[in-house]
């Protein structure tokens, strides 16, 4: 841990000028910078806006070192923004340097970049770095560090939270503010081996009913304890699973459990200790970095002697007794999550990771620099047995000869150092004792090919890739190169097949297969992500399953076959992309030679004059290589060497429990003192004497062909100077002609495009004009026909009025008339003399009655025929007022007309004024181009064309007098038609004799109508005009309308 600057970048916003002012908008500025974009508050949109805001980015030393040398800049946008609206209108933006910001602060006037005002608005802002700040920094624990990490506070506290509706406990480790980091430890009680040497001589056993012993656990400051056990000589356990929650960083979890004490061991006998034994656990977390996507677990081997020992030990060495106590211990660290499934073992789970004592970022260099340092810091605590143990195998593997044929010709050797151990090593595994013997296998994994499922990008290249650390590497083997895969079909995959040699206990070599899986990855290598390896998904399948199959006995082994196919699924959704068809292989050669048997068989090695193929003896604690190389170099043991196909590593299982029997078996050997090792040493001193020699020949010919080439290659310089030079000087003149040309071409091209702007202009303001003068003379036709229609209607009423008054009168009048003759008759009769007085009376009497009704007949008579004269005064005022009417209609009509014929004839004599124009136009353009071809015409035989845009210009003129020609002739066409229509329908109709006067009327009428133009067929005073003719000549057809354009 350490305390690391920080600081701001800080772009400081004062205020703006030469701004246009929009009232009722505001002023907003994005800041773009270190993939954040800051925005400020928005401010009103003056003349001069006041922003006085600042915003900030906080980064640490390296990063703003990184923006530096990156020359990475700050893109300050302006943008106006109405408050009723989210639309965002861009003003202009900025650009500031981060290179020139300094602690000092410095204003200045910035002028806005593309602005769409006019007025150039600038910005007063400046940018400056404040480094007041710092922050802590977790990183990886160094010597120099240490005293920071003690001086923290690293001391577990126990806190209750609440957590998913439950409470919650957990063990703070660090400061609260700092680690907040969730963390699920796992401890297994496994196994305990060997507890009677705890036991002193005079210590009675206890019976196997009573199970008094029992393992008890201190972690983080509580005792736990484990399932009771009667057997002191071996005791395995299924249920004994403790879980902590730890609140952390990795760094405090380093430095809490780097001290000692903080995790301790104890096997009690009832209430008595008999051994205690402290465990550090900081070999597990150094293998962790600050990311920790993956859990990890480690088995520990804790080795006890009693309390009255002097020496208490800790984890075994290489050095230890066989007889000493020790119980096998499982820890496990990750990330407590919702989705952890803590209940199970972390070593069944297909992400857990288990480390073989070499992080996966460091280096070969990096590792052998370590083993020397943890080298020299025990060489005071460690027995010399295990330096016996390292020469012994040294001498065996230098004096092997080749054993056995590699099994194809792509197996190489491949040496790692010393400190990349195997997972279970020599200096953390006791030597427990051998319940079965160990079995030298090799196991070939064969990745045949992959088929895909759901069709993939064009352009993907796939290969396969997959790490396997039970074998001894954590060093990945791919299928390279990468290939295709076309649609579904199947492709094969190159450099598949691995095979891996090792040896170990059948039965645990078993279960360790099955208890750690292969996942075999499978990824995208794209030209399209700049080659940025892309994981498609994950394939996963037990290495056990080859088990299951019926072995082949062969000469030299015992071989199984099994031949699958695993799904590979994606990683985001589970869902299969595709088919992995591989191929496993499992060969057992049986167990391995002892120390006398091969003492045994190396005279009948060296007597042996064929060379025959011998199995050489390998060390029960070691992968056995296969190679052609009968010397192995000096510095590599021969436990970590390795051989496979692709350049991958292997190596054992845990060791036998009969590895520390070879010290006393084999006695050291001095290698120099052998006949073998004197001939190689001669033939290594004559490959180097003859090396050298072949070497200096070699050198010699070169220096010659040197020599050759440089005489060869400056004469063919000097000629490719000389055609370089005359290329370029006919590339100039013809440059030079080509932009001459370049340049006429684009004058004339300039002349024809403002010709066609100022022709297309005036086409627009002449159509414009023309629309306009229709449009007004359009409205003012129809609004006095709406007006002679209104009076035309008032007319017609009043008229059918008089009418009808007319028709009373004169019934009236006949009806007077009768009477009055009758009346006359009456008084005829009176007037004939009597005989008697009697009749004379009566006749008097009748006389002056008929004379007062001859009176009253008469008042009758002058009043009806008074009322008659005024009635036929009304009728001759309505019959001029129609007349009036029909002169002021067909005078309207006539100046509707007139007026259509002066709008066409003004539009013909505009159309031809701009025809002329452009003829004109044309006329000068054809001028230039004559001139111009004139003058290159000794550079160009072939005539020219014409522009294209004068020839669109003579079609376009053509067209539009072709159009005039056909609107003239049409309109003759209709005045004839519409002319001729109701002369044919007159005489087409027989009207009656008694309405052949109105019907005539009528006729005319409707023909004057439909001559001027102003009416159509289909309007409704035609329409009404035809049912009033079809009435009079009683026909229901109505007549045939006039052909009109």
């Amino acid at each position: 841990m350490k305390i690391r600057d920080r600081y701001l970048v800080v772009v400081a916003l004062i205020s703006g000028r030469r701004f246009t002012a929009k009232p009722g908008y505001n002023i907003i500025l994005e800041a773009k910078f270190d993939k954040e974009i800051l925005t400020s508050d928005p401010v009103s949109h003056t003349d001069e806006p006041k922003f006085e805001q600042e915003l900030a980015w906080e980064l640490d030393r390296q990063a703003l070192r990184q923006h530096r040398i990156k020359r990475s800049s700050i893109k300050l946008q302006l943008f106006s923004v109405d408050p009723s609206t989210p639309v965002k209108e861009p003003i202009g933006y900025l650009v500031l340097d981060v290179r020139s910001a300094s602690s000092k602060k410095v204003f200045k006037w910035l002028p806005v970049l593309h602005s769409k005002y006019k007025t150039c608005p600038s910005l007063y802002c400046g940018i400056y770095i404040d480094s007041d700040g710092h922050e802590v920094v977790l990183s990886v624990p160094t010597s120099q560090q240490t005293m920071e990490l003690e001086c923290l506070q690293v001391n577990p506290k126990r806190c209750l939270t609440a957590k998913a509706g439950r409470s919650f406990q957990y063990f703070q480790i660090g400061p609260s503010n700092i680690a907040q980091e969730d963390f699920l430890l796992s401890i297994d009680i496994l196994s305990v081996h060997n507890v009677t040497s705890l036991l002193l001589t005079d210590t009675a056993l206890p019976a196997a009913g009573l199970c008094p012993f029992k393992v008890a656990l201190n972690v983080l400051g509580v005792d736990l304890e484990g399932s009771e056990f009667g057997d002191p000589v071996f005791a395995s356990f299924l249920e004994d699973h403790f879980t902590f929650n730890l609140r952390s960083a990795v760094d405090f979890l380093r430095a809490y459990f780097s001290k000692e004490g903080h995790l301790t061991v104890r096997i009690k006998c009832g209430d008595q200790v008999l051994a205690a034994s402290n465990v550090n656990l900081l070999d597990l977390l150094q293998q962790v970095d600050h990311a920790f996507l993956k859990p990890v677990s480690s088995h520990e081997t804790i080795l006890f002697h009693p309390i009255n020992a002097e020496k208490q030990s800790g984890i075994r060495g290489p050095g230890d007794g066989s007889d000493a106590a020790f119980v096998v211990l499982r820890f496990a660290l990750q990330r407590d999550s919702a989705k952890a499934v803590v209940s199970r073992p972390l070593t069944n789970c297909d992400e857990t990771v288990t480390f073989s004592g070499r992080p996966q970022h460091l280096n070969d260099t990096d590792l052998l620099a370590a083993s020397k340092v943890e080298t020299n810091g025990r060489n005071d605590k460690q027995d010399p047995t295990g330096d016996i143990l390292f020469d012994l195998d040294l001498a065996v593997a230098n004096l092997t000869p080749n054993c056995e044929p590699p099994t194809t010709a792509a197996t190489v050797m491949s040496p790692i150092h010393p400190t990349a151990v195997p997972l279970q090593s020599a200096s953390r595994s006791p030597p427990p004792q051998a319940s079965a013997p160990v079995h030298r296998f090799c196991y070939s994994i064969e990745l045949k090919a992959l088929q895909a499922i759901t069709p993939l990008p064009e352009d993907s290249l796939v290969y396969a890739r997959y790490v396997y650390p039970l074998f001894g590497s954590r060093s990945p083997v791919m299928t390279l190169p990468p290939v295709a895969l076309p649609g579904t079909d199947e492709t094969v995959l190159p450099q598949g097949f691995c095979t891996f040699e090792l040896a170990a206990e059948p039965a645990e070599f078993r279960q360790r297969l099955t208890e750690e899986p292969l996942v075999v990855e499978v990824l995208n290598r794209n030209k399209a992500n700049n080659g940025v390896e892309v994981l498609l998904g994950q394939a996963s399948f037990s290495l056990e399953q080859v088990f299951y199959e019926q072995p082949h006995q062969l000469a030299h082994c015992s071989r199984i076959r099994k031949d699958g196919v695993a799904a590979v699924k994606s990683t985001n959704d589970a869902v299969a992309i595709a088919k992995l068809t591989y191929s496993l292989t499992l060969e057992d050669f049986g167990p391995h030679k002892s120390a006398e048997e091969y003492d045994e068989g190396q005279p009948q090695q060296k007597t042996d004059e064929k060379g025959t193929e011998d199995t050489a003896p390998v060390s029960p604690l070691v992968s056995r290589p296969r190679s052609s190389n009968p010397t192995a170099p000096p510095h590599v043991s021969r436990r970590q060497r390795i051989s496979s196909t692709d350049g991958s590593v292997t190596s054992c299982l845990r060791p036998s429990r009969s590895a520390t029997d070879l010290p006393n078996a084999f006695p050291p050997v001095e290698v120099r003192q052998t006949a073998e090792y004197r001939a190689a040493l001669e033939l290594e001193l004559w490959r180097a004497e003859e090396e050298a020699r072949f070497k200096a020949s070699l050198r010699q010919r070169e220096q010659k062909l040197m020599a050759v080439f440089a005489e060869e290659w400056q004469r063919r310089e000097n000629e490719r100077e000389l055609i370089s030079k005359k290329r370029l000087s006919e590339y100039q003149a013809l440059e030079n002609k080509l932009r001459a040309t370049l340049d006429s071409l684009a004058l004339r091209e300039k002349e024809l495009s403002f010709g066609e702007a100022e022709l297309e202009r005036a086409r627009a303001e002449a159509q414009r004009d023309l629309q306009i003068r229709q449009r007004e003379l359009s409205a003012s036709a129809k609004r006095q026909i709406r007006e002679l229609e209104h009076e035309l209607s008032l007319e017609r009423s009043r008229y059918e009025n008089l009418q009808t008054q007319v028709t009373e009168w004169q019934t009236k009048c006949a009806a007077l008339e009768r009477e009055l003759d009758r009346s006359r008759t009456q008084k005829q009769k009176a007037e004939t003399p009597k005989p008697d007085a009697f009749t004379a009376g009566e006749e008097d009497s009748t006389a002056r009655r008929l004379q007062f009704e001859l009176v009253r007949l008469n008042t009758e008579l002058a009043k009806t025929r008074d009322q008659l004269v005024v009635t036929e005064r009304r009728l001759d005022q309505a019959l001029r007022a129609r007349a009036r009417y029909k002169e002021l209609w067909g005078r309207a009509l006539n100046e509707v007309a007139r007026l259509k014929q002066e709008a066409e004839a003004n539009t013909r004599q505009a159309l031809q004024r701009r025809e002329a124009e452009v003829e004109s136009w044309r006329q000068r353009f054809l001028r230039q181009d004559d001139g111009v071809n004139t003058a290159h015409a000794s550079a160009s035989a072939a005539p020219q064309r014409p522009p294209s845009g004068e020839v669109g210009q003579s079609c376009s003129l053509s067209q539009l007098r072709s159009e005039l020609e056909r609107l003239q002739a049409l309109q003759s066409n209709r005045d004839g038609e519409v002319t001729a229509g109701p002369s044919n329908q007159t005489g087409r109709l027989q009207p009656n004799s008694v309405n052949q006067t109105q019907l005539a009327r009528l006729l005319e009428e409707r023909g004057a109508l439909l001559t001027s133009g102003v009416y159509e067929e289909d309007d409704q005073l035609i329409l009404d005009l035809d049912q009033e003719i079809r009435r009079l000549t009683g026909q229901l057809k109505p007549p045939s309308p006039p052909i009109t354009a």
